[in-house]
């Protein structure tokens, strides 16, 4: 089974932890993904965007775009990307550009904050020719961006680490081709850092390549 780590939320705040992540994947040689929130590298300092910079020369280190803002109206359940197409393409095109002006690489794999999108998100990437996105909308299609949605859990909730609930959640899940593990080390503490670290030797063990979207499908 292959297993894509999908990891949210980066910003100059909590690099820091990313940093971490980046170590385990070095230390264990292994592909992590890392999700943008792209508002944090405008008018930003240079050391965080030479840390991005530096980290994206890893072949194992791959950026994607999580969105401008990470924001949600808690009261319409309205987000950046399950609005009208004008107003989805513009912030879309904003956030990639800025990792083109900023960062000098495009993306090319896309995972809408709170996972949370619709039809329009997926026909703006068609456009911009993304090459993936992560957990999209429920029965959503496309004939151009691969859309992953193979989820195993690792989180109890939102930045609790868990071995055990990740092992029953593989377990009910090993019957796919590839699944995707979300996880947000923007707020892990040691112990979520301690129970990560074995989660990846736990499926390194049980033979899983840990690799990135462009691999998933590939010998």
């Amino acid at each position: 089974m292959k297993i894509v780590f999908k990891l949210d939320d980066l910003k100059e705040e909590n690099y820091n932890k990313f940093d971490r992540v980046c170590s385990i994947a070095k230390n264990y040689n292994i592909h992590v993904t890392i999700g943008i929130i792209n508002s944090s590298i405008h008018n930003t300092n240079k050391q965080y965007i030479n840390w991005i910079i530096e980290k994206n020369k890893n072949k194992y280190i791959i950026f994607w775009n999580h969105g401008l803002y990470h924001e949600i109206d808690v009261k319409t359940g309205y987000s950046e990307y399950n609005r009208n197409y004008e107003t989805q393409e513009k912030n879309i095109l904003e956030s990639h550009n800025y990792s083109k002006e900023k960062l000098g690489f495009e993306y090319d794999i896309f995972g809408a904050p709170y996972n949370i999108s619709n039809e329009h998100t997926i026909n703006i990437l068609e456009k911009l020719d993304y090459k993936y996105m992560f957990f999209p909308f429920k029965n959503s299609k496309s004939n151009k961006v691969m859309l992953l949605k193979n989820r195993i859990d690792m989180e109890l909730e939102t930045g609790i680490t868990n071995y055990d609930f990740f092992v029953e959640s593989f377990d009910a899940n090993k019957h796919y081709d590839y699944g995707i593990v979300q996880g947000h080390p923007n707020i892990w503490e040691e112990d979520s850092f301690i129970e990560f670290e074995k989660i990846v030797i736990f499926l390194l063990e049980k033979k899983c390549e840990i690799t990135k979207p462009s691999l998933i499908y590939e010998n």
